[in-house]
């Protein structure tokens, strides 16, 4: 027997809870000291019964909660008193909803899927009613003028009321009840033609036709999949699977040529009114607050601050993009086919480059995914991998398989225990890909990690992929890559234990959010960890150093072209949503792609005709927030340099990786890169990267 099972067996006799007692009590429900894994039994809801019943409890005592909260106020008790009873009943609820809504990630009923969806939505609106209203932020701005008249508070307590009323600040409640109105209506109205947007791409059914011998080079599966019409001509849809894979195998240039120009204007005409209405309405909600345009009112709450400061930042990723850029195309011309010419200055016409890229990895890449997923087991790298985070953290963990209460037999509990045996954490990982489970390598908190005078609360998290499950399960280097960096996250959750728990973890800035994950993620691209945590499932042999030259080289591949391609739809939505187009009636997107592609290096051939905008959908979701992703990446190698400075192995690696992660989201977090990497963070490591390509 492991001792993961014996340890669950024994905790299994300490309390045995009954679950329809203990899904039908009120009470808020953890994990323990005293019981651990055992708690988990009766944690989590498995059926529509337990779920109902869940939800119902957690509104009535919530409610109930916020009643005595403001009576609490009323009698005048200390503001760090009355903090923490706000961040109390806003956790339990909050770690209720956690409880319904990952069912709707991992279950495979599609009932309960249905009710969960149903019992969520009712508990956000809840949200809204309870932690969401003018009353509280009224009660907060006056919790926050005591302060400044000098009652005592820890610094902890001031951040969190300090965002807490940052937070009511941009839902609208520091606006008149007139303003607040107009708000909630351009909301609404954003959120439709949001929806509108997506719409008109999905109904762009224009498609481009050919002759099977056009196809020349597609692999006949793919032709026979492909519809045709009554002159037995094959058409090729605007989607984008049709797309990527005619420009990637397709060796007829005029075909890919036409597919890409079509794709370039998938949504064009119908979406350049609605992106112009979306960007007039934003704008409009950003005059309600005092800002003049969207972007500079987005990233004030951002830790980048300023359109400014994200503007010179990517123009700084844009001027070292040149050296990274030659490499890649001198790669990928060496040897042209006799259709295809470069231009008068060197530069591609944009529908070779995916074609080219496919042909040099055929001619110059033996490495296979299948190869490289012989020497990484699931199993046996998944324990290798949990002891990486053991030695970074000072952590012990013990596994435990079959626990009773969970959503199903696959799921492998963590118990993460510190040097003297205590239980501070749980992960639990459902690894296996099934049938209606989200086809998504994510990591989420259910219960936050806290710690204060009244409280020492353990953190548990789900972490889900979705590898094959066989005999022997094997992860690609994809796959591994993604759970290393949803593990990290755990981590973060799980190490980032706080005063306040709505402070924990990775509650953090959304440019800021995945940083401290991503930086531990370069740890799967360091050659000498690959080659450790390889083992081949028949031979037990390492993996070759030729066979991980070639994972690593194929990493930088296409790099410089992805980041020019990124900064370029950074700036674009940042500007889109700035002082620009601030109160313009008509805007002229074609004039400001084309300013755009001028000051971000490619080579690619710029399109007059091109509406990509059209599509583009991270510009209804992210607005100006786009470059959040390359921030991320930026300082995420900043970290990982400076961490792996004396080496991954050494004692400052330790201390650096705790230092980040245990301060969860209690610091500002240019302090916090500030106080980790004793400098101001830096762009150099990236850019060493993008230039040694």
């Amino acid at each position: 027997m492991s001792l993961g099972n014996f340890l669950g067996n024994v905790f299994g006799k300490i309390k045995k809870i009954n679950r329809e007692e203990a899904f039908s009590s009120p009470a808020y429900r953890v994990v323990s000291q005293e019981n651990g894994i055992a708690d988990l039994e009766c944690l989590l809801p498995v059926s529509e019964s337990e779920l109902v019943h869940l939800k119902r409890n957690a509104i009535l005592r919530a409610f109930e909660q916020m009643r005595t909260f403001f009576d609490l106020c009323r009698k005048g008790k200390e503001v760090d008193f009355l903090l923490h009873e706000f961040d109390r009943m806003k956790d339990e609820f909050t770690t209720d909803y956690n409880k319904i809504n990952f069912l709707t990630y991992v279950s495979s009923d599609e009932h309960l899927i249905r009710v969960a969806h149903a019992a969520s939505t009712e508990m956000i609106r809840a949200s809204f009613d309870l932690f969401l209203s003018r009353e509280i932020y009224l009660v907060l701005t006056m919790l926050n003028q005591r302060l400044e008249n000098g009652e005592v508070c820890s610094e902890a307590g001031r951040k969190y009321l300090a965002d807490k009323i940052e937070n009511l600040v941009q839902v609208g409640f520091g606006l008149s009840e007139e303003e607040f109105m107009q708000l909630r209506q351009v909301e609404q109205a954003t959120k439709m033609k949001a929806f509108e947007f997506e719409k008109n791409k999905a109904e762009d059914k224009r498609f481009v036709t050919c002759t099977k011998e056009e196809l020349f080079g597609m692999d006949e599966r793919f032709v026979a999949s492909l519809p045709q019409d009554g002159e037995g001509l094959y058409l090729l849809a605007n989607e984008y699977p049709i797309y990527v894979t005619i420009q990637r195998f397709c060796e007829n240039r005029e075909v890919r040529k036409k597919v890409h120009e079509l794709f370039l204007s998938k949504g064009y005409p119908a979406n350049k009114q609605v992106l112009t209405e979306v960007i007039q309405m934003r704008n409009f909600a950003a005059n309600l607050f005092g800002y003049q345009d969207y972007s500079a009112m987005s990233l004030s709450s951002k830790m980048a601050k300023t359109p400014e400061k994200v503007d010179a930042f990517l123009s700084r990723l844009a001027s070292k993009l040149k050296p990274g850029l030659n490499n890649e195309v001198a790669r990928l011309t060496k040897s042209l086919p006799k259709d295809i010419l470069l231009s008068e200055d060197g530069n591609l016409q944009p529908w070779d480059h995916l074609f080219l890229e496919t042909k040099y990895i055929k001619e110059n890449v033996t490495l296979t995914d299948d190869k490289i997923s012989e020497y990484f087991p699931v199993s046996a790298t998944l324990d290798k991998i949990l002891a990486i985070f053991e030695k970074l953290f000072d952590v012990r963990f013990v596994k435990h398989e079959k626990v009773a209460g969970l959503w199903h037999e696959d799921v492998i509990t963590l118990s993460m225990l510190d040097e003297a045996g205590k239980l501070k954490g749980v992960i639990l990982l459902d690894l296996y890909a099934r049938d209606k489970k989200i086809n998504q390598t994510i990591c989420a908190p259910i219960i936050n990690g806290v710690k204060n005078h009244k409280k020492d609360q353990i953190p548990v998290v789900f972490v889900l992929a979705n590898i094959k499950k066989a005999d022997v399960s094997l992860f690609s280097h994809f796959e591994m890559k993604n759970l290393f960096q949803e593990l990290s996250s755990a981590m973060h959750n799980l190490v980032g234990v706080t005063e306040y728990a709505g402070q924990s973890g990775s509650e953090s800035k959304i440019d800021f959010l995945k940083t401290p994950s991503q930086m531990l993620e370069e740890v799967v691209w360091d050659k000498s960890v690959l080659k450790e945590l390889s083992c081949h499932y028949k031979t037990q042999e390492q993996i070759s150093d030729q066979m991980l030259d070639q994972l690593l080289a194929l990493r930088k591949l296409n790099f410089a072209s992805n980041t020019s391609r990124m900064i370029r739809a950074s700036l674009f939505g940042l500007r889109c949503f700035g002082s620009q187009f601030a109160g313009a009636e008509e805007i002229d997107f074609k004039a400001l792609e084309k300013d755009v592609a001028e000051l971000v290096p490619s080579f690619l051939v710029y399109q007059e005709d091109s509406h990509f905008y059209a599509s583009f959908s991270p510009l209804m979701d992210y607005a100006s927030g786009f470059y959040g992703f390359l921030w991320t990446s930026v300082f995420a190698k900043d970290l990982y340099a400076k961490m792996t400075e004396h080496g991954l192995q050494s004692d400052q690696a330790k201390s650096f990786v705790q230092k980040l992660f245990s301060a969860g989201g209690s610091m500002d977090e240019k302090d916090l890169l500030n106080l980790v990497l004793q400098r101001e963070p830096s762009t150099e490591a990236f850019e060493k990267f993008l230039q040694d390509n």
